[in-house]
């Protein structure tokens, strides 16, 4: 399919010319009035207003709205953001970046937060439209720069979506030369053992004029690392995971996104590093030629997830949890009587606003050992990714 036979209206983010009807829309909502007045309970909305008609642009939107309210996010639930390997991406060019899922919202939003304070151009961003709830959600997300990935669709529809998005990416990277954020997964990894999907590979590799291996070489992959100290939605996870293992059927519901949404926003990240390691494009590229195909989409795989996994950052809970996890006292050095004496106060008080009735104590154990385990994690793929990669 191609890139000039379709519309990307109904995906694509909002060009300039949009963006004063569409705030315009966006900021009568009461729904939206709500949001801000929750997120920003200090705020003067009215002034907030005025600060928003008066963005033309998306650089106006993003420099104007996002850097502020991203910087007041960061300076409040957080620690601070660190970086390396920003210098690997280079100006001009145009990648598509892939990282580990760790938050519904933020992920690509702290990427964009490090190059706005580098003066770089921000990626579009790739958001389920699960999440586009409500119209005033659509209209934030688009503004943003973000464009919509059409989710729960049946197989014939689903094909076509895919079709539409993979050339909607190839367009926006050569024609419009801008870089995108897509996770390497659908949906996050609830136990933070973060691994490239192939069907997201074969998803972006269904255009581009050539070869399998010519396609996802085209796309300049840079896979980013998102390393959280504490992850805010931790027993929210945990929570899902007993409820599946009561009932494998339990499905979450709209207000479960939402909720999830908000407390990945506001609950508190600790320490949070955002590592940038290289684009793999050279890779793909040396690959002898007729290679299969299915072995070119297992090779990009394993390129991303040694791109993310050995830029973690490992912080004393991540030591911790693995020597729990793992009955080990491997990392005993890394962390003091005191931290770790920390990481159980914190678990354990995240195992207590878990709202499911009449847990076992089994049942408690067994949401305890998941919690570490998702803890442990980044370490032991950090550690396989040194070995092996």
């Amino acid at each position: 399919m191609n890139a000039q036979e379709l519309d990307f209206t109904e995906i694509a983010p909002y060009d300039d010319s949009q963006f004063a009807n569409r705030i315009a829309e966006m900021v009568k909502d009461p729904g939206f009035e709500h949001a801000i007045k929750w997120v920003l309970p200090s705020v003067d909305y009215n002034q907030f207003v005025n600060l928003l008609v008066a963005s033309k642009t998306k650089k106006d939107f993003q420099v104007n709205i996002m850097q502020k309210f991203l910087e007041q996010l960061e300076a409040n639930t957080s620690a601070g953001i660190t970086t390396s390997g920003i210098e690997n991406v280079k100006p001009g060019a145009s990648y598509t970046f892939i990282s580990n899922h760790r938050d519904i919202v933020l992920d690509a939003s702290f990427i964009n937060l490090c190059f706005l304070r580098e003066g770089m151009k921000t990626s579009e961003v790739a958001i389920g439209d699960n999440l586009l709830i409500y119209d005033w959600i659509t209209h934030l997300v688009k503004l943003n720069g973000s464009f919509i990935v059409k989710r729960n669709l049946p197989t014939r529809q689903a094909l076509d979506a895919a079709k539409q998005l993979s050339a909607y990416i190839n367009h926006a990277l050569h024609v419009k030369n801008e870089s995108i954020w897509i996770a390497q997964r659908q949906g996050r990894a609830k136990d933070s053992s973060d691994h490239t999907q192939e069907s997201v590979i074969k998803m972006l590799a269904l255009s581009g004029g050539g070869t399998v291996a010519q396609n996802i070489a085209g796309l300049n992959i840079f896979p980013v690392s998102i390393s959280y100290e504490f992850d805010p939605n931790d027993y929210l996870k945990t929570r899902e995971y007993l409820l599946r293992h009561r009932d494998p059927d339990f499905k979450k519901s709209q207000h479960d996104d939402l909720f999830s949404m908000e407390t990945g926003l506001l609950g508190y990240k600790g320490r949070v590093h955002i590592a940038f390691a290289s684009c793999i494009s050279h890779m793909i590229e040396a690959l002898p030629e007729g290679t299969d195909k299915q072995e070119v989409y297992q090779r990009a795989c394993h390129s991303i997830d040694c791109g993310i996994h050995g830029g973690y950052k490992i912080f004393p809970i991540n030591y911790v949890a693995y020597d729990r996890a793992f009955d080990s006292d491997m990392y005993a050095e890394r962390y003091s009587a005191e931290e770790a004496d920390k990481v159980t106060a914190y678990i354990e008080g995240q195992l207590d606003k878990i709202d499911v009735p009449d847990v076992t104590p089994q049942e408690r154990n067994f949401m305890r050992t998941y919690m570490y385990t998702m803890y442990a994690n980044p370490l032991r793929n950090k550690l396989i990714a040194i070995g092996y990669c």
